[in-house]
């Protein structure tokens, strides 16, 4: 079933801050080539940061100073970055930017690539998130009801207690996420607030074909998607924190707690869907999307 196109592609080089549009990406078994190649890490307790710490991250813009390798890099080979300040700064390399940043955001941080897998010390949070934490990260707000995160296997959030992402990677759970236009004109339409994708930061943007309406992807979980010689799997939609709310001034948005109370009253604070790759490949702005719909 053809369901729409590909009208974006995003890269974010650096967790948690602002990414960069592609024309066309190579996908492999981790998801968009650079994607989330870089993280920032406390000096003082060692854990890996994100925007939901830290939110002024996504105020800045991070850029690679030369193409990334297809393949997942760890270590030296991953490739160098920039990162652009509010004031149309612009630091390039590892330890001028890791200083800028600490100044920008009053907090010694530090850039640093991918680890592998193996180095479970360099992913384990310097203390285990209970679930008193872990709602709060979440930005659960008094009297809201119970986090349903059914769609989450029991071993995946025991995971996300122990370490700040799947080890090997800087992405929160899964390598992909991807958004419709249907779903955010459905938003925009019930909250009389402009959903604007740039503020749920999805790797891939599709443009439903006319006619779809409201949370479309939410009707293609545990199906494939095809585009082009790429095969994905849609595991799961996707659960929102406080972020899409916050403010990102090098796209001009405002901060907007709207976004969040109407997620939490239409969808459950989900949003989006996350994806998996069952066969890599590459992709380009306009490639049709076949949802290849399991009997």
């Amino acid at each position: 079933m053809l369901v729409g196109h590909i009208r974006e592609i995003w890269r974010y080089p650096v967790k948690s801050l602002g990414g960069e549009p592609l024309a066309a990406s190579h996908i492999h078994d981790l998801g968009l080539a650079g994607d989330r190649a870089w993280a920032l890490v406390d000096e003082e307790t060692g854990d890996i940061c994100s925007a939901k710490r830290f939110p002024k991250l996504l105020n800045l813009q991070a850029s690679f100073l030369m193409p990334p390798a297809n393949q997942i890099a760890y270590g030296e080979q991953v490739a160098g970055i920039a990162v652009r300040f509010p004031d149309g700064e612009t630091v390039e390399g590892r330890g001028q930017a890791s200083k800028a940043i600490s100044e920008y955001i009053s907090k010694a941080l530090v850039l640093q690539p991918l680890e592998p897998p193996e180095n479970l010390e360099h992913y384990r949070l310097a203390t285990p998130l209970d679930d008193v934490e872990f709602a709060r990260l979440l930005n659960v707000q008094p009297g809201e009801a119970e986090l349903d995160l059914s769609e989450y296997e029991d071993k995946t959030l025991a995971m996300l207690a122990e370490y700040a992402c799947p080890p090997g990677t800087y992405f929160d759970v899964f390598p992909l996420h991807l958004l419709t236009t249907a779903s955010l004109d459905y938003m925009s339409t019930v909250s009389g607030v402009a959903f604007d994708a740039r503020r749920f930061r999805p790797n891939l943007l599709l443009e439903t074909s006319p006619g779809m309406t409201g949370t479309a992807e939410f009707d293609w979980l545990g199906n494939t998607l095809r585009i082009g010689d790429t095969v994905l799997r849609i595991e799961s939609r996707t659960f929102r924190c406080s972020m899409p709310g916050r403010e990102q001034v090098q796209h001009g948005l405002e901060q907007s707690p709207t976004i969040g109370k109407a997620l939490y009253q239409t969808t459950k604070r989900n949003f989006g869907v996350n994806i998996t790759v069952i066969e890599p490949g590459q992709l380009r702005v306009g490639d049709e999307v076949e949802v290849l719909v399991e009997e």
